[in-house]
This record gives C-alpha cells, structure tokens and sequence, in this order.
C-alpha cells in the first residue's frame, strides 16, 4: 500500500525531462548530420562523474562517432568560463548543447534556480568567442571560434567515466530478489497451512535483506544529493 503511494510521490512530473520535444530531436539530427570526422558534444550535469546520462535523445545513430561528454552545470548561470574552457580543451569539431530537458532535470533534481536556462543562455551567447551553432524553442547548440588551422586534441579526460555507485545497483537487485523470493515463500507457507513451523525461520532471514535493501537505497539516494 506504501510503495505504489511513494513511486507516484517520487515520479510524478519526471515528464518535464524524460520527454523528447521535436527541438531536441532536430539539435541531436544536426549533430549527426556534422558528426563525419567525429564529434565531441558537451553536455550538462549537475554532478559529471555520478550523473553521466544525458537527459536529450542521444546515440541512437553514429555511435562511434559522437563522443558525448558530461561537464559540471554551474550553479551560477553566468559563471560559463569553466564551460568555455572546456570547450576549448576539446577542440574543433566539438560542441555544448544545452536542452530544455537538461534543465527541467537540473532544477527538478539538483534544485537549479527557475531561472536558470535564460540566464544561461545569455552569458554563454556573450561570451567572447562563443558562437550559437543552433537555437530552437528546445535546444542550443554553442561552439567556439576556430583560428584556421586549428586541431582537435588527440584524447579528451572524460568526467563521466567511471560509476562508482553502479554496484550498488547490481546489490540492491539481488538483494531485493532475495528479499522477494523469501517473503513469497513464507506467504505460500502460511496461506496453504503447510509446515508452520518454517514461517518464523523465514521472517527472521528476510528482515537482515530488508534493513540491506533500505541500506542501498539510502547509499543510492547519498549519492544523487
């Protein structure tokens, strides 16, 4: 009864960026359609090495030709110099888009200011050097002024490479289906009036499983904040 109360709780308006606007589809279309000699695309998030998937539709196409790079989302949004030099470690052929999605999920789940998208998208558009690649209703696409002859660097430090709290999801699956099958058979042991005496040894297994569970949900939730 408390579970299916908590998901509606904790999901609901998660459309605001688990959604695909058109605008998004046609920046991610534009990327691909210049991804030839290989794209590095920056983009926004409120913790890089936890947070590493992109909120906005991305490879379903070229895989092996766009690399999609996590940097740090400022909290201030005219702060952008760290985001411009980011852009410069990557070099030609690399942009930062930044989505309506992108933002809905920063302001939704790391508490980014309402404001946030507008203010950014000004000190990034006057930011010397910056040039706006693409803008619709649903995504910006900002780039860099090249000098002729300018060339990509040969390897980019990914933010976003390692996971360390994907483990703890592999645990908190095997612990949960644990957790299950013992419930689910001391609930089959009770209805069918069968060997009573097995009903208490199960409770007392499953309640080690269940304080785990809430272990590695409380870890799960320490490492989203």
């Amino acid at each position: 009864m408390v579970l299916p109360v908590a998901f509606l709780l904790a999901r609901y308006g998660n459309e605001a960026f688990e959604q695909v606007p058109p605008g998004e589809l046609a920046a991610a279309n534009w990327v691909y359609a210049r991804d030839a000699h290989g794209v590095r695309l920056l983009w926004l998030s409120p913790s890089p090495v936890i947070a590493n998937t992109p909120e906005m539709p991305w490879a379903y196409e070229d895989l092996s030709q766009v690399d999609y790079l996590p940097e740090l989302a400022p909290r201030d949004p005219a702060s952008v110099a760290g985001l411009v030099s980011a852009l410069r470690r990557a070099g030609p052929g690399s942009y930062l888009i930044a989505t309506q999605t992108q933002v809905a999920d920063l302001q939704q789940t790391a508490s980014y200011a309402s404001d946030w998208q507008q203010r950014f998208n000004a000190a990034m558009t006057a930011a010397p050097g910056v040039l706006v690649a693409l803008a619709n209703r649903s995504a910006v696409i900002y780039t860099l002024h090249w000098p002729p002859g300018s060339r990509r660097p040969p390897t980019v430090s990914r933010a976003g490479a390692g996971h360390p709290a994907s483990t703890w999801n592999v645990a908190g699956v095997i612990v949960l289906w644990l957790l299950m099958a013992l419930l689910a058979a001391r609930e089959f042991i009770r209805a069918g009036r069968g060997r009573g005496r097995l009903i208490r040894p199960l409770t007392l297994a499953s309640l080690p499983l269940l304080v785990l569970l809430l272990g590695v949900v409380l870890v799960r939730f320490a490492a989203l904040s």
